[in-house]
C-alpha cells in the first residue's frame, strides 16, 4: 500500500494513495476525532489519480509532488480484473473469519 501525507491550507492532514486489497486509490483526512476515509474505500472505487483528483476538487487539490509519487509508484489505473479479485479476496477473508469466530461450524 502506498500512502503519501500533505497538509491543505487549513493546515488539516490528508493522506492519499493506493490500496490494492480493494483495488483502489484512497484519499483520507485526519479530523480531531478520527481519520475518516473521504473516497476510495469501495472495491475499485477509484481506478486512477485523475479519478481520485476529479473526487477531490471540491475539497482539497493533490499537490504536485504527491501527484507526481502516485502516478509514478501506483498502477496507472486499475482493472475490472483487478477489481474482481479484490472482492474476491476480501470475500475469501470474510468466509474465514466468520468460520474461524464461531468454531468451524457452519452458518
Amino acid at each position: 500500500m502506498s500512502r503519501y501525507v500533505f497538509a491543505d491550507e487549513r493546515g488539516q492532514s490528508w493522506t492519499v494513495g493506493f490500496d490494492p486489497s480493494v483495488a483502489s486509490y484512497f484519499a483520507q483526512v485526519d479530523s480531531a476525532e478520527d481519520i475518516v476515509t473521504i473516497v476510495g474505500d469501495g472495491y475499485g472505487e477509484i481506478r486512477s489519480v485523475d479519478d481520485l483528483k476529479r473526487q477531490l476538487e471540491q475539497q482539497v487539490e493533490l499537490p504536485a509532488p504527491i501527484e507526481e509519487k502516485l502516478r509514478a509508484r501506483g498502477p496507472q489505473s486499475v482493472s475490472d480484473l483487478e477489481a474482481a479479485r479484490a472482492r474476491s479476496r476480501v470475500r475469501g477473508m470474510e468466509q474465514h473469519i466468520t468460520h474461524t469466530a464461531h468454531g468451524g461450524m457452519s452458518l
